[in-house]
């Protein structure tokens, strides 16, 4: 080996201190992790028994809603208990001294619990205070169904009727004094039984309803002293004849309501 090739290059020095440099590291390294030097300290052992951070929420994170105060220990601390129902509020109540609904349908319902079923709303037409209504078939009215609706009071009945009225069409046009009605008209007319006797607002009201051939003579009661009213739409292209027949004979309840 001549003396040229014994000589160093700058670049033969510059490797030469990175392996001693990459010795002096590694050493240190070892010794590091004997002596809890950094990043071996002995604190590194603490954070590890804790959560890591990522499970702790950032403080810049919005907090997530919770039924519990922030006091409250955690969850599995306490034990569970189911909770108490919450008392329902109790719906509108029959007045006292009102026949229920059921007892006012007519005779030929002998069987209200199998021939009716709940009328659920929406109505169309404002009922507050609705106790109950039921949506009937008739044994003596085939293709036709009874509809009964009765209220909490008097002053909710009354506004029950009128705003039925209103949705029906009574209230816009000039009703005759009887029922069945003239041809394409509406009727209106007070009415009694042996049941309830005559008073002010016990009325009959018919009226045609539906279009064209789906049209349908319709016959509208109310009971006041019941806080009651009942509609009958006899079948499809039946006559208000017939439907007259019907509620003349059989719509009156089978017995006494009270």
């Amino acid at each position: 080996m001549n003396c040229q090739d014994a000589r160093w290059s700058p670049g033969r020095r510059w490797l030469v201190a990175a392996g001693t440099a990459l010795g002096v590291f590694t050493l240190y390294l070892a010794v590091a992790a004997v002596a809890h030097a950094v990043p071996f300290a002995a604190g590194s052992r603490a954070a590890a028994a804790t959560p890591a951070a990522s499970a702790a929420p950032s403080a810049r994170a919005a907090p997530r809603a919770s039924a519990a105060p922030r006091s409250a220990p955690p969850a599995s601390a306490v034990p569970r208990v189911s909770a108490a129902p919450r008392a329902s509020r109790p719906g509108p109540a029959l007045a006292a001294g009102v026949a229920p609904l059921t007892r006012l349908l007519p005779g030929d319902i002998e069987d209200p619990a199998a021939s009716c079923t709940a009328a659920r709303p929406p109505f169309q037409w404002s009922m507050p205070g609705l106790v109950q209504a039921l949506a009937c078939t008739d044994p003596g009215l085939p293709g036709g169904q009874v509809f009964a609706y009765q209220l909490d009071g008097p002053a909710d009945f009354q506004t029950a009727w009128r705003s039925f009225n209103d949705w029906w069409g009574i209230t816009r046009v000039r009703a005759g004094q009887n029922c069945p009605p003239p041809a394409g008209g509406a009727g209106s007319v007070g009415i009694h039984n042996a049941w309830f006797p005559d008073r002010p607002g016990q009325v009959l009201e018919c009226e045609m309803v539906g279009r064209g051939g789906g049209t349908q003579p319709a016959y509208a009661w109310a009971w006041p002293s019941e806080d009651a009213f009942l509609v009958a739409q006899a079948a499809h292209g039946s006559s208000f004849t017939a439907l007259d027949t019907w509620w003349t004979n059989r719509s009156v309840p089978g017995r006494r309501p009270g």
